[in-house]
């Protein structure tokens, strides 16, 4: 540890790196530096007492193994005032009786913690059926109308004279008789099947977007102050009495969540 007069003026800080302020006066015991007092208040005027058990002093720094939160909600006092040993014990009541080793950041302390929570949607997607389809034929009867040609003989008397007709041994004159027959097209209606048209039946994805609302909950973290911490005692006033159960005077602070 370095001696008193280097540790006037030195800057104070935490294990993170945060200020607590410059050293203004050095309090020991038996000549080792172990109380260094930092400005405090809004002026100024008052002090802090930081302790020095496990500090480190490097590069005009002094590095705590105490949080700024811790130092900030300490005791004040006045600057001028001797360090009395009922002063002491509550402050060794405020900073802990165990103060970890410098080097060990982990082992420090940096009071009590919440882990906030929140919901959040989360979506998926699953098939569902929605509609059956049924590919089916069925038989339609119409009426349709075709023209057709069609033949039929008709008969024809053809008439010829005969000049210088000679005499017919055979011939004689008498009743006599020919038949002819006359023939015509009839239409016949006869039907056959024949494929005119294939249809087939397939499905295709289509993607669309829809929006998607819910509730959902979250918590959020209130900070609590029960009040002021206790002033420690005056020049003159009885001691303060040790602390039970491990509870330190300081400001009573309640961390809290909500939903």
């Amino acid at each position: 540890m370095a001696r008193s007069d280097e540790l006037v003026g030195a800057e104070v800080v935490d294990l993170r790196g945060e200020s607590v302020g410059r050293v203004r006066q050095v309090y020991g015991e038996a000549g080792t530096p172990t109380w260094v007092g930092v400005r405090a208040g809004v002026l100024g005027t008052a002090e802090t007492l930081v302790p020095l058990t496990g500090a480190t002093v490097a590069d005009d720094t002094v590095r705590i193994p105490v949080p700024r939160e811790r130092v900030r909600a300490a005791p004040k006092r006045r600057p001028d005032a001797p360090l009395r040993d009922d002063e002491r014990r509550w402050l060794e009541a405020h900073y802990g009786d165990e103060v970890p080793v410098l080097g060990d950041a982990a082992a420090v302390p940096d009071g009590p913690e919440l882990t906030r929570s929140e919901e959040r949607l989360a979506v998926s997607t699953e098939p569902v059926p929605t509609t059956r389809v049924r590919l089916r034929k069925v038989v339609v009867t119409e009426q349709q109308t075709i023209t057709v040609a069609v033949r039929h003989e008709e008969l024809v008397i053809e008439r010829e004279a005969i000049e210088d007709g000679l005499p017919d041994p055979e011939g004689a004159i008498g009743e006599a008789e020919r038949e002819l027959v006359l023939y015509e097209e009839r239409v016949v209606v006869t039907k056959e099947v024949v494929p005119v048209e294939r249809v087939r039946l397939t499905k295709r994805r289509v993607s669309e977007d829809r929006e998607v609302t819910g509730e959902v909950r979250k918590e959020r973290i209130e900070l609590d102050e029960g009040g002021a911490p206790p002033a420690p005692p005056e020049a003159g006033a009885p001691a303060a009495p040790a602390p039970q159960g491990g509870t330190r005077p300081g400001t009573a602070v309640r961390a809290g969540k909500q939903r």
